[in-house]
């Protein structure tokens, strides 16, 4: 379990490497404002791969050791092809997606949502291992398609960079097929109706949590777009790449924890996981976030170019949200592996109207920074909730999250149990 710990952080951090190195690349070759249209694009992605994960996502963790692999898949498959035709359709329709690049974004959030229901059923089989593997080959070939486009064909373009991403989802997808074929059997539609059902019955409620989250994370990059454009925008997701590099330990813990908590009947092993991880998580992400700001702008602008030399104020206003969200996130990995999904969605929803509120006020006077500084408040009501709950159910106190000598002593210790 430790070695699959340490595995899963190596990955994230080589990975989170990987795709800053996508952001660099496309900030000096694209310039902010092409940054800003890679956003959208990456955000309509997203939201696709969100839909998808209602039948194709974490429920897949929870079911797969409890019926046939290959049903699983199958059922996937079919959900994720018809929520990328239309979630795709309504994205172009109410114009949130450029409409130039509509078969693009149905043909890569089908491959991506593919990619990433081989994922999930890797980690329901506790196969650390090969999930990690094909986290690590998406990022690395995301980058070596991107230097390939633009540095050896000279090409050097939006449609380049979408080209770039079907190289980094084709090459694990293709490798994926290998992990998993030997659970693939003969589908049998047996039983396919009661599936479904147990899909939307654990899925629904995990998803309209995700699709409510990343509302929260990423509405003010339409507000930004809205009153500024895409080269404001281009600069503030630059800013908030750089910022959730310090999240990378928080979502290695979590992933880890998540398949833990699910297979596991012991509920004080659960309660003293999420608490002991959740210390950790928070700590290790303050020392990350210190560090980071306290490099210099000129830093900045010479990695970036010279349209992000000023992310400092910007970096200042994120960084008590990320602060929030990397202990908020080892919480809400916890309801979502005892299933106790209407606590997370209930979050959730809060810090919909938190952020809707927030950033129609901070956004038009304040821009980039007011859009930090609505996040981060936005972080802040929504880990208040979810720790209230969490303490009140568990009864415990404040001092149980305040970090001791022998925190590190006892996550291994809990570790050593699994």
């Amino acid at each position: 379990m430790i070695r699959k710990i340490i595995g899963t952080i190596l990955s994230k951090s080589l990975t989170s490497v990987c795709n800053f190195i996508v952001v660099i690349v496309n900030a000096h070759y694209l310039g902010a404002e092409g940054r800003g249209e890679i956003t959208i694009i990456a955000i309509g992605l997203t939201t696709i791969n969100l839909f998808q994960a209602i039948i194709g996502g974490s429920a897949l963790v929870y079911l797969t050791p409890r019926h046939s692999f290959t049903s699983l898949i199958s059922i996937s498959y079919i959900w994720a092809l018809l929520m990328s035709i239309v979630i795709g359709t309504a994205l172009v329709y109410f114009k949130l997606y450029p409409n130039i690049y509509f078969r693009d974004l149905i043909q890569l959030s089908f491959i991506q949502g593919i990619l990433s229901i081989h994922q999930t059923l890797l980690l329901g089989k506790e196969r650390i291992k090969e999930q990690n593997i094909l986290e690590i080959l998406r990022a690395v070939f995301g980058v070596v398609g991107l230097l390939l486009y633009f540095i050896l064909i000279e090409n050097i373009s939006i449609n380049s960079a979408i080209k770039a991403l079907y190289i980094s989802c084709l090459v694990p997808l293709f490798i994926s097929y290998i992990f998993i074929y030997k659970y693939i059997t003969r589908f049998k539609f047996k039983n396919s109706g009661t599936l479904i059902k147990e899909f939307f019955k654990f899925g629904f409620f995990v998803q309209l949590n995700n699709i409510s989250q990343m509302f929260n994370y990423r509405f003010c990059f339409y507000l930004l777009d809205r009153y500024y454009g895409k080269a404001v925008l281009g600069v503030f997701s630059v800013a908030v790449s750089i910022a959730e590099t310090a999240w990378v330990i928080c979502r290695s813990i979590a992933t880890i924890q998540y398949a833990r908590i699910a297979n596991s009947t012991d509920e004080n092993y659960k309660r003293n996981l999420t608490v002991t991880f959740s210390k950790l998580s928070y700590m290790a992400t303050f020392v990350v976030l210190i560090v980071m700001l306290l490099i210099p702008d000129s830093v900045f602008g010479y990695i970036f170019g010279s349209e992000f030399s000023h992310l400092k104020p910007i970096l200042a206003s994120l960084s008590p949200g990320i602060l929030f969200l990397s202990f908020f996130t080892i919480i809400n990995h916890y309801y979502s592996g005892v299933a106790r999904y209407t606590v997370n969605v209930a979050g959730s929803v809060i810090g919909n109207v938190v952020v809707l509120v927030a950033g129609l006020i901070l956004i038009p006077i304040y821009g980039a920074v007011g859009a930090g500084l609505a996040g981060s408040i936005t972080y802040l009501v929504m880990f208040a909730f979810l720790f209230k709950h969490f303490t009140g159910a568990q009864h415990l106190k404040l001092n149980s999250f305040l970090p001791v000598k022998n925190d590190f002593q006892q996550a291994l210790r809990l570790l050593k149990k699994v």
